[in-house]
């Protein structure tokens, strides 16, 4: 016979607080979100544009894909991708999302209401034959869905699975198809017509069922707002809503379907839209129940795009040129069969980057804060992170889009077939070079790639001064300096500065970054030419890799492991050129994957924690385990070089600083600047005209409390505020603090609520009992109860014997059962007069000798007292016995 694996109450138990605390957390992400547009409604534009790729799922779920992983592209659950030959890679984790689960109920009218799968054979029968009625009820689980870039499913057929939009080339055919939409399938004539003002757009006609565009639009400014004017055709027809709501759905719908199809939504769509959110929510506020809330409006318009968006495609693709790639090569026996044309488009826009591109062709690209240039055209702005272009000079149409427009513009004079030939032969895992001398003398271009070591500053002939900085003002080991000048990592600029180098795989330098020397001057920054995606890394062949803000840092942490006799060498360091870039961090990793442990040790300050969090939560994506430790300094040191400094000039051994103490993020508080305008007390009141301000924070008890700064300082500036806001605080608006005290106190209420309707642990568990005895004809056991021992009455209902809490009519009442131990302690105490007792509550109406108790020397003295009073004839007063207990 095999084990009986179903699980225990007290698993169960535990398994529904477990889903319980993940639904919060979820629930607490879509809080988080949908506040923040509250705050900052320009960022709805990007929930839409990310959800034109899960428009399949409801905009909770999208809103959770969204916070978990911004960069998804396509979900599916685990049986989703096994059933199509594919599963998620080793050690990834998957994206928690609510799955709705139908189930149901069966309503005999002689019993309770239960499951259709719990019910009896005889009542399943008689449900399918129509005699007992059913409900079917939805409620939501957790399910876990997996990106596909989390998974085995090959890169190059990813444009298989979802759309990647049409090149600006297709613009106009595209253009056709939605016409043709709107035209055959909504009823609703397209015209394009002189309207007189370029600020006049376009407009759909309810009462025509009608949409005019301006003839003076661009191609790019015609597709926004043909795809605006469809959000208004495909949703308001009738004049139901008002104007607020009706423009806020349109915008939404054409953001989605604008993304769609591929081509990037104008800055004003998406202002326009905020100023919609705005004017709607305020219509909301006012009338709360004529309203309906923003979630249903957004849920409404994904329904719609799932609804038309099959249709819309089905018009389009009879006005895309299917012959514009079938001239490119055929596949070969055993390859997999032609891509179709967005397939190919998306391939090769995911793979060729176009400063690569640029740089073949012999351009010269130029570095220009977060974007590149070209030295022939400045007027060219190139986005690498969105890998697309954009030309701002002159008037009327500039080029624009991806590598494929790219191509076109400035290397084969217009020509889309012999741009796509030439870029298809560098996809797909075969590259053709392209030779940097192109057949047009015109263009060609000979200038030499920007080099890190042409910015590099001019060698002094010493390094004293640098020397002299490092060990005397940062207290950095001068051994670990000198290691810096072996490694050729370190050298002093003629003006005095350090320069500190980075090498790359090759050999060659690939990051480097300056420090002034000045105690009184703070003078540092990276030398042009430094490859932010590896940053500062020190190799040292380790496995375990430590991350830093700065290399001072870093060669304090080195400093204190020699100190307590470590090798500092033993390990690789990153030093990161921001806590808010981490594509270093990823890049090392996939290059290191010997590093198998992290050590966080960046700086104890917001920006730090934040930065911390973000690389934890980076590193939990990748595929190969690997351990993430915090080491952060203690709360009253800013970075490790002040703890390191304070420790040398305080003469205090190295071996005290707790370096490799695994620790914890730090939790960061919020405070807000609060006006006598918005609350009034005794001590805080304005004085005539003028408003007092305070900083406040959220207390223990969920309220809004003044923090202890200065309290008897009386402040008429916020701005004075702002420099007394303490470490670790971040000061946020007023309205925000006040938005997650009403969520915390939700939250508090949600808890408490759940602890009430939870049935109490002890419930589900037989209770020892530890005595057993008659009590003026009752059985009495002794149990722990919660932590409390307890006397209870015994009730039997046939075998079985348990004792009651609570009570019946405020419905608190529970039974617990007693184990076969205790019930084996009655049957022996009882004796023969087990036959007399029926079922319920044990009571003898001959009752046996009571049962010794334990002596009390307390209960013993109040007898004794008792006795004392009557035998004087005292009247008992029950006040005088409390107060002799007392």
């Amino acid at each position: 016979m095999s084990e009986n694996k179903r699980p225990t109450q007290a698993q169960r138990q535990r398994w529904k607080q477990a889903s319980m605390e993940q639904q919060a957390k979820m629930k607490e992400m879509i809080q988080t979100l949908a506040e923040s547009y509250q705050e900052n409604p320009e960022n709805i534009a990007e929930l839409l544009q990310f959800g034109s790729k899960f428009y399949r799922y409801s905009v909770r779920n999208t809103m959770l894909i969204y916070r978990q992983n911004p960069h998804a592209t396509y979900v599916q659950s685990y049986k989703a991708w096994k059933a199509m030959g594919y599963s998620p890679k080793e050690g990834v984790h998957g994206m928690k999302v609510f799955v709705p689960v139908k189930t149901t109920w069966l309503e005999p009218e002689e019993g309770k209401r239960v499951q259709l799968k719990y019910a009896s054979k005889e009542d399943r029968i008689r449900y399918q034959a129509g005699e007992i009625p059913g409900t079917v009820r939805t409620s939501y689980e957790i399910g876990t869905v997996f990106d596909i870039s989390q998974t085995t499913y090959p890169p190059e057929l990813y444009p298989r699975l979802y759309a990647v939009g049409y090149p600006s080339e297709l613009h106009r055919d595209v253009e056709k198809g939605l016409i043709a939409y709107a035209e055959e399938r909504l009823a609703c004539p397209v015209q394009v017509e002189d309207l007189s003002s370029i600020s006049l757009r376009g407009a759909f006609y309810p009462m025509e069922n009608k949409i005019r565009l301006n003839e003076r639009l661009k191609d790019s400014q015609r597709l926004s707002t043909l795809a605006h004017e469809l959000g208004h055709a495909m949703q308001h027809r009738e004049m139901t809503k008002s104007e607020a709501q009706m423009e806020l759905e349109a915008d939404a719908l054409g953001i989605m379907l604008e993304q769609y199809l591929g081509f990037e939504p104008t800055e004003a769509r998406k202002r326009h839209l905020a100023e919609c959110y705005r004017s709607y929510q305020e219509e909301y506020r006012k009338h709360p129940g004529e309203r309906e809330s923003f979630g249903t409006v957004m849920e409404q318009v994904f329904q719609k795009f799932r609804q038309e968006l099959p249709k819309i495609e089905q018009y389009i693709q009879k006005y895309v040129p299917e012959q514009t790639l079938q001239k490119l090569s055929q596949p070969q026996r055993g390859e997999r069969p032609e891509q179709t044309n967005q397939e190919r488009y998306a391939q090769i826009k995911a793979q060729i980057r176009i400063v690569d591109y640029a740089q073949q062709h012999g351009y010269h690209v130029v570095a220009k804060g977060n974007y590149y240039t070209l030295k022939e055209h400045d007027s060219v702005i190139i986005d690498p992170e969105k890998n697309c272009f954009w030309r701002n000079s002159g008037r009327g149409t500039n080029p624009q889009g991806s590598v494929i427009d790219f191509a076109m513009n400035f290397v084969h004079s217009g020509d889309l077939e012999a741009s796509l030939e030439e870029l298809s032969q560098q996809v797909g895992g075969t590259s053709y070079p392209v030779q940097r001398e192109r057949e047009h003398p015109a263009t060609a271009k000979t200038v030499e790639k920007v080099s890190l070591k042409d910015h590099l500053p001019e060698r002094n002939r010493d390094m004293r001064r640098a020397y002299a900085y490092l060990t005397k003002t940062r207290w950095i080991d001068p051994d670990v300096v000198q290691d810096f000048v072996d490694r050729k990592m370190l050298y002093q600029d003629v003006k005095g500065n350090c320069v500190f180098l980075a090498y790359g795989a090759d050999g060659e330098p690939n990051f480097a970054t300056f420090r002034g020397t000045l105690s009184e001057r703070k003078f540092l920054g990276d030398i042009r030419g430094s490859d932010y995606t590896h940053d500062f890394y020190i190799s040292n062949g380790a496995d375990k890799l430590i991350v830093t803000e700065s290399v001072i840092d870093a060669m304090s942490v080195m400093s204190i492991l020699k100190g307590q006799n470590h090798d500092f060498q033993g390990y690789d360091y990153l030093v990161q050129a921001g806590t808010k870039k981490y594509d270093a961090v990823l890049t090392q990793l996939q290059e290191h994957p010997e590093v198998n442990e992290v050590l966080l040790a960046m700086d104890h300050d917001i920006a730090g924690v934040k930065g911390m969090q973000k690389v934890q939560e980076l590193i939990g994506e990748f595929p190969e385990e690997r351990k993430v430790s915090i080491h952060v300094p203690d709360p009253q040191y800013k970075d490790w070089n002040e703890v390191l400094s304070t420790a040398m000039r305080k003469m205090q051994p190295l071996e005290q600083i707790p370096f490799l103490r695994e620790g914890e993020l730090p939790e960061i508080h919020f405070c807000a600047v609060q006006s006598t305008e918005q609350v009034e007390e005794r001590g805080f009141r304005k004085r005539g005209d003028q408003e007092q301000y305070r900083l406040v924070e959220i207390g223990s008890e969920g309220q809004i409390q003044p923090m202890e700064i200065n309290r008897n300082v009386i402040y008429t500036d916020p701005e004075q505020l702002k420099p007394l806001v303490p470490k670790m605080y971040e000061l946020v608006k007023y309205e925000e603090l006040e938005e997650q005290r009403a969520f915390r106190m939700e939250q508090s209420r949600e808890t408490e609520q759940k602890q009430i309707e939870a049935p109490s642990q002890e419930s589900g568990k037989k209770l020892a009992a530890e005595q057993i005895r008659v009590e003026n004809g009752l059985v009495m056991a002794e149990v722990q109860l919660d932590g409390q021992r307890e006397t209870l009455a015994v009730s039997r209902e046939g075998n079985r014997y348990y004792v009651e809490t609570g009570y019946a009519f405020d419905e608190t009442l529970q039974e617990h059962d007693l184990d076969e131990h205790a019930a084996e302690q009655i049957r022996e105490q009882l004796g023969g007069r087990m036959e007399e007792l029926g079922e319920g509550l044990l009571y003898l109406e001959d009752p046996l000798p009571e049962s010794p108790r334990k002596s009390s020397p307390f209960l013993e003295r109040v007898q004794q007292e008792e006795q004392k009073k009557a035998e004087m004839g005292m009247e008992y007063q029950p006040e005088e016995a409390m107060e002799m207990m007392l």
